[in-house]
């Protein structure tokens, strides 16, 4: 896609690592379609910075004269899609399908931008960013309340076939693009994630703009001010950390809630149960209803396309 020329900058708000993010009203004045602001920093702590006050980081190509640059792109939307996790939907098919996948996190982050980049291009995923994100995943900044984490599902040959990128904020996760190139390998993935959420103690997922599929998960369109609100109220709590790389856990057991995640610290990996877990004071799974998603996951199912000079949202 056409790069944004570099005097368009000039009509985009500036932040920087010291701007102060409380006044969101006093930072979105004059941003780009109301949405949009940018910096010069791919600085990783300045990336979960903006993680945590709503902010979805994104990257555009600058045409430098004969060259091409790169700056942040930060995205805070006027309506942001989000789902309380309570209202989960599920589709027995996933369920079935399931356990014909395995699900793991954050253990190939290369692998799966690679798999977004190939299905929709690299749109806002230019290098400077995946290389932030990557960072940010293999070397987490401690005590910053942000996790930046993959998703990956691969098949019964081993496979890599859906994943996403996506960060936890407190008890908020946001997805930030995905993929799927198997056959109802999305859909599971979708699955396997949100009851994945659920029993770790998360309470809402932010799926960034609204589409049909989101829709269809169980989400709704919210006006900025009520989904800060939200994320103010998740960044102050916390969920069960998510399982390390090197497990790799049936999807079908994460659907149906049969994984303790906590279980035994010095277990291999969590513990898959014979039957679904109920919740219990220590939040430690959530007893809510039966999670379910579409059967389908769309082709194009990036949470954000590529804002150039008509951002398509």
């Amino acid at each position: 896609m056409e790069g944004i020329p570099a005097w368009y900058l000039n009509h985009i708000p500036r932040v920087a690592e010291d701007t102060n993010f409380e006044d969101v009203d006093h930072v979105m004045k004059d941003a780009l379609h109301g949405e949009f602001v940018w910096s010069a920093s791919f600085d990783a702590e300045f990336i979960v910075k903006l993680m945590s006050k709503g902010f979805l980081p994104m990257c555009a190509s600058v045409e430098l004269d004969d060259k091409v640059g790169y700056v942040l792109l930060p995205k805070l939307h006027t309506s942001r899609h989000l789902m309380d996790l309570r209202n989960l939907k599920v589709d027995k098919g996933n369920r079935k399908r399931g356990k014909k996948f395995v699900l793991s996190v954050s253990d190939c982050p290369e692998a799966v931008l690679a798999g977004c980049i190939k299905q929709h291009g690299e749109c806002w995923l230019f290098k400077p960013l995946r290389t932030a994100l990557c960072r940010l995943i293999r070397k987490p900044i401690e005590g910053c309340g942000v996790t930046v984490l993959t998703v990956a599902v691969r098949n019964e040959q081993g496979k890599l076939v859906a994943g996403e990128i996506g960060y936890a904020v407190g008890t908020m996760y946001t997805s930030m693009s995905g993929f799927s190139s198997e056959s109802g390998a999305g859909a599971v993935q979708l699955a396997a994630l949100g009851n994945m959420l659920i029993s770790l103690g998360f309470t809402w997922w932010d799926l960034g703009m609204g589409m049909k599929y989101k829709q269809d998960l169980g989400g709704e369109d919210f006006p900025r001010k009520s989904f800060l609100s939200k994320l103010s109220n998740c960044r102050a709590k916390s969920a069960t950390a998510f399982p390390t790389s090197s497990h790799r856990i049936n999807c079908r057991a994460i659907i149906e809630q049969r994984v303790d995640w906590k279980g035994d610290p010095s277990a291999a990996e969590p513990v898959v149960v014979g039957k679904r877990m109920h919740g219990d004071d220590s939040g430690r799974v959530s007893g809510s209803k039966k999670a379910v998603v579409p059967s389908k996951r769309p082709a194009a199912n990036a949470s954000n396309k590529e804002p150039g000079k008509q951002p398509k949202e």
